[in-house]
């Protein structure tokens, strides 16, 4: 009985909390920052619960009756909280794509999560202390508790990422939760659960009703017409007056209505180039391609990532827009722009790039060193390729300085023409001959070319064009570039700069100091050494060497899993589909290592050897993660599974070789805190400061001083 409902436990509770963690991107437009908070508050809670439960379980008398209630709460909790984060998200949202600041991500993050973690947190001890409760001194198989609840853990995130969000709703599934509850309740306490069914069941099938009310509540005051999940995240689209808007999660990808942007994307450089005869659009839209047909090109390849908001753009544009995609010219596919770009063996006069900014990890994939010369790599000798950035009229702030110097240097630094035009964007246009980018010559075009325009009138473009706007912006785009590092994969730099832009909005600031070598390594330091002192502490003073290794395994571990998790989205982009999977890989290597350390190694050998090995092979992949990600080596996306997978299976193994004195509850805490200061840590400082490469430095590093303190104690 107790196995089977620490299976339980671990399944409802990762495939609850893909689903919240899904339903957070959404909110927080992709932000992958949400990501390392979500997970500190979850650990959190439930770290406290545990612990708090440890505390206070041999104090009850009756733990069946009352693990019995509050697994039949839990049955009401999981739907009820997906429909209140639903209605949460007005509260802290005045508009429906306003966007959020840290403070309310991590107040929002907690009260989704409190109730239900406490709950999942209270469950686990409760599962393990029923387990001993007639033979009190019999040491408790921790790693085989551990192992069971992780196995259930892996088995929800698989089917739930796998196949329930492809065929239910977010309230479908969390009363699909439910009704296993009940079932298993029925099964091991009494049959009259599974009257519950009788009210969950016709709910279930009823539930499209509240999902129709909850979408319309939460975009209250737009008109709703259809809302479609994808691998991307969801599509939701509007009806505006005349217009229909397209939303992807909470970020506005697309309107049917003609905009300055779309006209000044297109024309800047298509009327500085003579003869465009092929075309690459990333993103963008019909009115893009629309624009593009205006010039007798050849041919127009539209790269749009997203596959349902093709099909939704099909279905909801109007005649004549819907008309372009049977445009003999025109090649729509639907697959991710580097993923396309590395693989075409085409030859693109301009290539366009019409995609948000880099203010998340997802978004800076198209900003980085390595995509400009993956680009370069299929443009035409004189070939054009321009993507914008945010503008600023009269003022750029610090923050929006280091942004666009960030940009700006790594664009230079593989093209040998890179200009910057203000206008509603600002637009860099980079190339590999110098062209002339005047007035003057941009009027002329138009009118050799007889291009008729709505927002390019000739007053315009003397605006934008004027000499002391574009010396302006040189010079601001020119002003940090001394102090700012070139943008990479594994060094998202243009990400913190993003990042600390969007905190600026909110009066929020990460880092005070915008020299980012500094802060940097003022940070390393600082954190090298705070990280001695307290292990020393509690190592060799207070000779409390297994609660140590828990927590700082467990650090590492989270540390690791969530940095290759950053590397692999760096690389594929699509994170929105794979961060339940990606889980339940990490989860699987937890189990994994629990059940062999259980079965094979713990009261057969001296469990503290044994812990020395293991942080010594962890140490040796941290430096293997090095070199692999240095030298480009992340060839196959398997490779992100199983790399995944091995970083959890280091805190699996050495949990239940370090679990003494029968106090699972306390150990499983001390876990969770080591998880829960390497997740914020992660998403806060490691990647957007040190970026990929560099965490997996500091994590070996803290694991080579953790190894130099244990062998000295004795």
């Amino acid at each position: 009985m107790i196995f089977a409902f620490l299976f339980l436990l671990g399944f409802v509770s990762l495939g609850f909390q893909t689903l919240l963690l899904r339903e957070f991107l959404v909110i927080f437009s992709d932000n992958e920052l949400i990501i390392g908070i979500f997970l500190f508050n979850w650990l959190l809670t439930v770290g406290v619960a545990s612990y708090i439960g440890e505390l206070f379980v041999r104090c009850i008398k009756n733990i069946k009756k009352i693990f019995k209630h509050l697994v039949f709460f839990t049955a009401f909790i999981i739907p009820a909280d997906i429909f209140l984060v639903g209605l949460m998200r007005r509260l802290f949202q005045k508009t429906p794509t306003e966007i959020l600041g840290l403070v309310w991500a991590f107040s929002f993050s907690f009260f989704a999560v409190f109730l239900v973690c406490l709950i999942f947190g209270l469950w686990f001890v409760y599962c393990a202390n029923m387990l001993n409760l007639s033979e009190k001194d019999v040491a408790l198989p921790s790693g085989k508790l551990y192992a069971v609840e992780v196995a259930g853990c892996v088995f929800g995130g698989f089917l739930t990422s796998i196949l329930l969000v492809k065929y239910f709703s977010l309230f479908q599934i969390g009363l699909i939760f439910s009704v296993l509850v009940f079932i298993l309740l029925s099964v091991y306490f009494s049959k009259r659960y599974l009257i519950f069914l009788i009210f969950f069941v016709p709910l279930f099938y009823k539930s499209d009703r509240l999902e129709k009310f909850l979408i319309s509540y939460q975009w209250k005051p737009f008109n709703v017409i259809e809302t479609k999940d994808s691998i991307y995240g969801k599509v939701t689209v509007l009806k505006n007056e005349d217009a229909i808007d397209f939303y992807e999660n909470s970020n506005k990808v697309y309107s049917t209505v003609l905009s300055a942007k779309n006209e000044e994307i297109i024309h800047l450089p298509l009327l500085l180039f003579y003869k465009c005869k092929n075309i690459l659009l990333l993103g963008g839209g019909l009115n893009d391609v629309k624009e593009i047909l205006k010039y007798p090109v050849q041919k127009i390849v539209y790269v749009e990532q997203n596959p349902v908001f093709v099909e939704l753009l099909e279905k909801y544009a109007d005649d004549r827009t819907r008309g372009l995609l049977d445009n003999p010219k025109l090649n729509v596919i639907s697959t991710d722009g580097r993923f396309f770009i590395k693989r075409t063996a085409d030859i693109y006069d301009c290539i366009i790039l019409d995609v948000s900014p880099p203010l998340t990890g997802i978004a800076n994939r198209y900003f980085t060193k390595e995509f400009f010369s993956e680009v370069k790599n299929i443009l035409s000798e004189k070939g054009l390729f321009i993507f914008p950035l945010l503008s600023s009229e009269n003022y750029m702030s610090d923050e929006q300085k280091n942004l666009t110097a960030s940009v700006f240097k790594t664009a230079k630094s593989v093209f040998s023409y890179c200009e910057v035009i203000p206008a509603s964007n600002n637009y860099f246009i980079c190339s590999s001959k110098k062209y002339n980018i005047s007035s003057e010559a941009v009027k002329r075009k138009i009118i050799e070319k007889n291009i008729e325009l709505k927002y390019l009138t000739p007053f315009y473009v003397d605006y934008i064009l004027r000499c002391d706007r574009l010396e302006k912006l040189e010079k601001w785009a020119n002003e940090k570039q001394k102090e700012v590092p070139y943008n990479t994969d594994f060094h998202p730099v243009s990400y913190l700069y993003g990042l600390k832009l969007w905190l600026s909005i909110f009066g929020e600031k990460l880092f005070l100091k915008t020299d980012i070598y500094f802060v940097a390594n003022i940070m390393f330091v600082s954190m090298i050494s705070l990280y001695l002192l307290t292990v020393l502490l509690f190592v060799r003073i207070k000779k409390r060497t297994c609660e140590s290794v828990v927590v700082v395994v467990s650090f590492a571990s989270m540390v690791l899993a969530l940095a290759i998790i950053f590397a692999f989205q760096s690389v594929y982009g699509y994170i929105y589909q794979k961060i339940g999977i990606l889980l339940s890989v990490n989860l699987l290597g937890i189990s994994a290592g629990s059940f062999l350390s259980e079965k094979f190694f713990r009261g057969k050998y001296n469990n503290i050897v044994a812990i020395k090995l293991v942080i010594i092979f962890m140490a040796i992949f941290s430096l293997i993660l090095i070199f692999i990600s240095e030298n480009g080596l992340f060839i196959t996306a398997y490779l992100f599974y199983i790399f995944v997978s091995i970083s959890g299976f280091f805190i699996g193994f050495i949990f239940p070789l370090a679990v003494t004195e029968n106090r699972i509850g306390k150990f499983y805490a001390l876990d969770l805190l080591g998880a829960i200061i390497g997740s914020v840590l992660v998403s806060l400082i490691f990647i957007p400061l040190f970026g990929i490469t560099t965490t997996y430095f500091f994590v070996s590093l803290c694991l080579v001083l953790l190894i130099f303190l244990i062998f000295f104690v004795k």
